[in-house]
């Protein structure tokens, strides 16, 4: 499980034999690490040699923030067995409450509770392994588990590391910074939060027709506001760049309530 700046947590499942010193997970993990870029990794339990292999090179190479990525460990022991009563322990806790009647009396949205709860076991325990973790700073309610969505959705590409790095999308080849990537050329965004977006947006392109026309169609408004012979029009597109210029990560800061 992951929890990105903005509160999502986002699943998948990769096979990882321990016993065996292999691994299936290959470059659809290194590619979700490379996609998400996260500041710190939590692993439970242990990996195989090829997974750790793969984790000390990102951790080693990750120039997309100051410093390398910062690893910390769990042993499977803290959850085993526990993982379901420690998520829904946190559920009880940090759920929003159903505006609707709710039958228990606890207050909870039971619907989201039971699809929550009916994932897989290994992200329940990786939930599980977060909650536990986090406990010990007090900061479990960061993980927002009703914005929990799977990281592998049909409706976009899945890029893989060595497309990454050949394309030069997140670093270029030179020294691994981000300056003179695609994402450092195209991202002219505002706000932390829209850079963030963009960074998503370009690591996991569209592959629905509708999908990118209806994007395509929401710029060429903004781009048309712009070039505007109306005065008015193009006063507001600037003022709404001005404006968003000065505002805050709210993101974070939403996360943090």
């Amino acid at each position: 499980a992951s929890c990105p700046p903005q509160g999502d947590v986002l699943h998948t499942i990769q096979s990882d034999d321990v016993s065996t010193g292999s691994s299936f997970a290959g470059n659809s993990l290194e590619s979700m690490l490379l996609c998400l870029a996260p500041t710190e990794v939590l692993i439970v339990g242990d990996l195989s040699a090829q997974t750790q292999r793969m984790l000390d090179f990102f951790t080693i190479n990750n120039s997309s923030h100051k410093g390398r990525s910062h690893v910390e460990r769990i042993p499977y022991s803290e959850i085993h067995g526990k993982s379901a009563a420690i998520v829904t322990k946190a559920l009880s806790e940090i759920m929003p409450t159903s505006t609707d009647e709710d039958e228990s009396g606890d207050g909870v949205d039971t619907r989201l509770s039971a699809e929550i709860l009916e994932l897989p076991e290994l992200i329940i325990a990786g939930l599980a392994g977060c909650i536990k973790y986090l406990e010990q700073f007090k900061l479990q309610s960061i993980i927002q588990l009703w914005r929990i969505r799977c990281f592998e959705v049909n409706s976009r590409m899945n890029l893989t590391p060595n497309t990454l790095r050949q394309l030069e999308i997140l670093q270029n080849s030179v020294d691994g910074a981000s300056k003179g990537s695609l994402f450092a050329l195209m991202n002219g965004t505002s706000t932390a939060f829209g850079a963030r977006l963009m960074r998503e947006w370009i690591t996991n392109p569209l592959r629905q027709i509708t999908k990118i026309r209806e994007r395509q169609e929401a710029v060429q408004a903004l781009l048309d506001a712009w070039k505007s012979p109306n005065q008015k029009g193009s006063n507001l597109y600037f003022s709404l760049i001005g404006a968003l210029s000065q505002v805050p990560d709210v993101e974070r800061g939403l996360m943090r309530i």
